[in-house]
């Protein structure tokens, strides 16, 4: 029985394991609009198709699996692109598929043709128009993959209408995915045992070293492993925004978010230690500061999935190249039975203490600051919370005392797009319905979307 490109997409988004897509019908992508009516696959309506990324980001960050957004072309294409940036910037991943004009027009101005392809390679792990039918089935497997593999990211396939509604009699879909060139699970050239002896080393030599936990720490399997070690190292530990619920504040070893929004305590632990390793975190300027001031007497450590986000501030005494969930482990059985005890040196680092914000404003009302922490302290433990952009985004990450989860606190990080908290509750929830889900935002901010 011929079936259409259109119900090729969704037969592929259904073996990708895809339950819910977020979206937003038009012109060029009626098609796949027409052929969800006899699919399984649930679909979320949105009011604007950049609250269809951001929570097609919130479902992926809450849940680890991959997002999928629809658009058309044209202005719907282009209203996806703040999402996709942000996805790019924090690693999360993302399939959109765009609608398209019909093959023959694209090139001449058509009504709501836009090269979206163009205008997101940039900030697409990758991206391609479909212009054959047939290869639809291998570029969207090939899409998932890219998507989910390596760091996380952000992949677009436009796909012209009229492939939407050509029919085919026989459809191939691949049993193995094959991308060339693209090699996610490249590890250090270097032998990983040699690689690991020589970090022993360097951790068995060291007085004052300090562990920094970003977003690679919490997808897939890593967390535990990343747990594991850091409760046999025993060492000063902070994470990044995007690192917060990798280990709990009630390990005695855990200083806090560290950074320009940082406590006082884990920033000076960085700054004195003699040792930094850094696992999962790119060290963007709002972790490090001025980067010739950063950790200046320690040598790095960076445990790191994309070699791309090495030496970005300064010159890694050894880069560790490899998913975390491979070389974390590789690293706790090169470790010896004895460690050096670091206790006095934790100890000096909580000798400093964090600066104390007010309670209450001028006649009596409770500060911002304050109400977030009454309301952290009476959330589910389970509970998802997402943030907006602003001062109460930096305010809910140093409060948040109750994250002691991977992926339960959700904000856009690198991008910092306003915009962001509601749609992404919404995803969120969708992701766990029977979880709770605190949205934080700002009047701008929840007005956007």
């Amino acid at each position: 029985m011929p079936i259409t490109g259109a119900q090729i997409a969704l037969e592929c988004l259904k073996r990708e394991g895809v339950e819910l897509v977020f979206g937003y019908p038009g012109g060029a992508n009626i098609p796949l609009y027409d052929a969800l009516y006899n699919s399984p696959i649930r679909h979320i309506l949105v009011r604007h198709e950049q609250g269809a990324t951001f929570a097609a980001e919130g479902y992926a960050r809450a849940s680890g699996r991959v997002g999928v957004c629809l658009a058309t072309s044209g202005p719907g294409a282009t209203n996806l692109v703040t999402g996709i940036a942000d996805a790019k910037m924090d690693g999360v991943p993302l399939v959109c598929i765009t609608g398209q004009v019909r093959r023959p027009v694209i090139g001449t101005d058509a009504f709501q043709e836009t090269d979206v392809v163009g205008m997101t390679l940039p900030i697409t792990k990758f991206n391609c128009i479909v212009t054959r039918t047939e290869d639809l089935p291998r570029l969207m497997a090939q899409a998932f993959h890219i998507a989910r593999t390596g760091r996380p990211g952000p992949v677009l396939i436009d796909l012209p209408v009229d492939v939407c509604r050509e029919k085919l009699e026989h459809v191939e879909y691949p049993d193995k995915v094959e991308v060339p060139g693209y090699t996610p699970d490249r590890k250090s050239d270097v032998p990983m045992e040699q690689v690991m002896e020589q970090v022993v080393e360097m951790l068995l030599a060291s007085r004052r070293p300090a562990a920094i936990l970003g977003a690679g720490a919490k997808w897939g399997v890593a967390t535990d492993c990343v747990r594991e070690l850091m409760d046999r190292l025993q060492m000063p530990t902070v994470q990044t925004v995007h690192g917060l619920g990798t280990i709990s504040e009630d390990r005695p070893y855990y200083l806090g978010m560290v950074g320009m929004h940082g406590t006082r305590q884990s920033n000076l632990a960085v700054s004195h230690s003699d040792l930094l390793l850094v696992l999962g975190a790119r060290l963007d300027d709002r972790v490090t500061g001025d980067p010739t001031r950063f950790a200046r007497g320690a040598k790095i450590v960076h445990f790191e999935i994309d070699p791309a986000q090495l030496h970005r501030v300064r010159s890694y005494e050894m880069p560790v190249i490899g998913d975390l969930a491979y070389t974390v482990p590789q690293l706790l059985r090169a470790l010896p039975a004895s460690l050096p005890d670091w206790s006095g040196w934790l100890q000096e680092t909580r000798a400093t203490p964090n600066p104390q914000h007010k309670e209450n404003l001028e006649g009596g009302k409770p500060s911002p600051t304050r109400a977030l922490e009454l309301l952290f302290d009476r959330m589910d433990p389970e509970a998802l919370v997402t943030a907006d952009v602003g001062q109460h985004q930096m305010w809910a990450a140093q409060r948040a005392s109750g994250i002691a989860n991977p992926r339960q606190f959700i904000t856009s990080g690198g991008l910092g797009a306003m915009g962001f908290a509601l749609p992404a509750a919404i995803g969120a929830q969708l992701a766990f319905p029977h979880r709770q889900v605190i949205c934080v935002a700002g009047d701008g901010g929840f007005q956007m979307n």
